[in-house]
């Protein structure tokens, strides 16, 4: 899949804010871009199946996703036979099983998956072996930053950029104009783009929880027009986390 820079996404902020020096632009736009493919689940990948070694409470799938970025969550697990792994909350283990995470399997189909902190996950009951090709994971996943000591990604795939552009536009003007004491800081349209951002993220997250992060195409035209953005934000959107 083709990548696009986030340079070449620009044009659609500063032609609104044409002041801000570019290495400010291409920081809030790329923060605008993860925070929304974060809490979206936007950009989905499949791992296919991998193994699920005794030392890890769940199968590890670094190794699969694109690199120069990090997992979010799992947002489909399968066991090798194809068989559905429900997701349940910590607090659903908790009425389920009071020692539910003490529980061992040797390397059987496991009940649930949850997520057991930030960024960790982990499968009821775990495994005391190895299982080789253990299971089959989606994983919702996000672009890392570029800091002092490691390069970021500077673009995503064109799919999404195709899909979202529009989208990470408002984040990035809603993040800038809230900058204090700059010529284009500007509280009032801040908020403003920052309601936009809030539910163009629940429509992404809808749309990834139905569509596996398969966006759909579609064509916009014009620019950023605040009433023109607000009117394609009506549609009722499912926003359950874990689904």
């Amino acid at each position: 899949m083709a990548e696009v820079s986030y340079r070449d996404l620009f044009w659609q902020v500063r032609t609104e804010l044409p002041g801000v020096p570019e290495p400010t632009l291409f920081m809030m736009y790329a923060a605008a871009v993860r925070e929304h493919l974060r809490r979206s689940h936007g950009w989905q990948v499949q791992a296919g199946l991998v193994t699920w070694t005794f030392t890890d409470d769940f199968p590890d799938a670094t190794s699969a996703v694109p690199a120069n970025t990090v997992i979010v969550q799992p947002v489909q697990v399968k066991w090798n036979n194809g068989a559905l792994i429900p997701f349940k909350t910590r607090q659903e283990l908790d009425e389920l099983d009071g020692d539910w995470e003490q529980r061992e399997t040797a390397g059987q189909q496991p009940d649930y998956w949850t997520v057991s902190a930030p960024g960790e996950f982990l499968m009821y009951p775990t495994t005391t072996t190895t299982v080789t090709n253990a299971a089959e994971l989606r994983l919702a996943v996000v672009p890392t930053l570029p800091t002092a000591a490691a390069d970021g990604r500077t673009g995503v795939p064109e799919e999404l950029a195709l899909e979202y552009s529009e989208d990470w536009a408002h984040g990035a003007l809603a993040k800038l104009m809230k900058i204090p004491g700059k010529d284009w800081t500007n509280l009032q349209l801040a908020g403003s783009y920052g309601q936009i951002f809030e539910d163009d993220i629940k429509i992404a997250k809808g749309r990834a929880g139905a569509d596996f992060g398969r966006p759909r195409r579609r064509v916009r035209y014009g620019g950023l027009g605040i009433s023109g953005s607000a009117q394609r934000r009506t549609r009722r959107v499912n926003d359950d986390y874990g689904q």
